[in-house]
C-alpha cells in the first residue's frame, strides 16, 4: 500500500512539473514582457551618475558622460552620452535576476550570428534582404534560449531617433529567421526594443510614420513582432509604445 503511495506521489510531481514546463512555455511572451518593464523602469535611475542613495543602489550601470572640450580638463563632465548598449547590459541584468527568481532555466547569448544570410546592409542603394547566395551571416542583438538550449526569442535594441535603415536592417533579421511551432506558440519570438533620451509628439509621429509602422516599412517588419519604445524625461519617463503603435488614432 505504502509503494502505491509513493508511486502516485511520484506521478503527481511528475505532472506538475510538466504541468509547471507547459505553463513556461506559453508565457514566454508574458515572462520577457515582464523584464523589459522592469529595465524600463530601471532607465530613469542611470541618470543619477555616481549618486549614492542610503539603500543598496538597483544597478551599477550608469550613463557615461562625454569629454566636456578642454583640453586640460581630466574628468568627463559633459553631457550624457546614450546608446543602445545601457540598454541591453540593464535588460541583462535584470533578465538574470529575474529568471533565478521566477526558477526559469534559460540562458542568453549576445551578439549571435544569424542562421540566414542578408545583404544590402550599407552602401548608397542599401535594401536590406535575406540573401542566402551573396549575403552573409548578421548578428542578432540578443538571443534568449529555453531549458534545451533552444531560441525562445530574438531581441534587437535600439536608441534614440536613428536613420530609417537602421530600422530595416533589424527588421529584416527578425522577420526571416527560422521559426518552429511549440505549444500554440511560433518560437522564437521576435522583440524590437528601443528608448528615447528625450520626446515630443514629433518623435512619436517620425517613428510611427516613417520607422516602425510605416507602409514603406510593411515589407521589412514581422507583422508578429513586438515593439516597445521608453522615452526619457528630465523627471524619469514611461512606456511610450502604445502612443507610437495608436499616434494616428489619436
Amino acid at each position: 500500500m505504502r509503494n502505491i503511495k509513493v508511486t502516485n506521489i511520484v506521478k503527481e510531481s511528475t505532472n506538475r512539473l510538466r504541468e509547471i514546463k507547459n505553463i513556461q512555455a506559453m508565457d514566454i511572451n508574458y515572462h520577457i514582457d515582464l523584464i523589459i518593464k522592469e529595465t524600463f523602469e530601471g532607465l530613469p535611475l542611470l541618470y543619477k551618475e555616481g549618486e549614492k542613495s542610503n539603500s543598496k543602489p538597483l544597478s551599477r550601470l550608469i550613463f557615461p558622460r562625454k569629454r566636456k572640450g578642454s583640453e586640460t580638463s581630466t574628468e568627463n563632465e559633459g553631457e550624457i552620452r546614450y546608446c543602445e548598449q545601457e540598454l541591453r547590459f540593464l535588460f541583462i541584468e535584470k533578465f538574470n535576476e529575474y529568471i533565478k527568481h521566477n526558477r526559469l532555466d534559460w540562458y542568453y547569448s549576445i551578439e549571435t550570428p544569424t542562421v540566414l544570410k542578408y545583404s544590402g546592409f550599407s552602401g548608397s542603394n542599401a535594401n536590406p534582404k535575406m540573401d542566402m547566395e551573396k549575403g552573409q551571416s548578421a548578428m542578432i542583438d540578443l538571443v534568449i534560449f529555453d531549458e534545451n538550449l533552444k531560441r525562445i526569442a530574438l531581441i534587437e535594441f535600439k536608441e534614440g531617433n536613428p536613420d530609417t535603415l537602421c530600422f530595416k536592417k533589424d527588421f529584416v533579421k527578425l522577420k526571416h529567421e527560422p521559426k518552429r511551432q511549440e505549444e500554440n506558440n511560433t518560437l522564437p519570438l521576435t522583440y524590437f526594443v528601443m528608448y528615447v533620451p528625450s520626446y515630443d509628439e514629433r518623435t512619436i509621429k517620425s517613428i510611427h510614420n516613417t520607422k516602425v509602422y510605416g507602409e514603406k516599412m510593411k515589407e521589412y517588419r514581422d507583422n508578429n513582432m513586438i515593439f516597445r519604445c521608453y522615452g526619457l524625461t528630465e523627471k524619469g519617463g514611461k512606456d511610450i509604445s502604445e502612443n507610437i503603435k495608436n499616434f494616428p488614432n489619436k
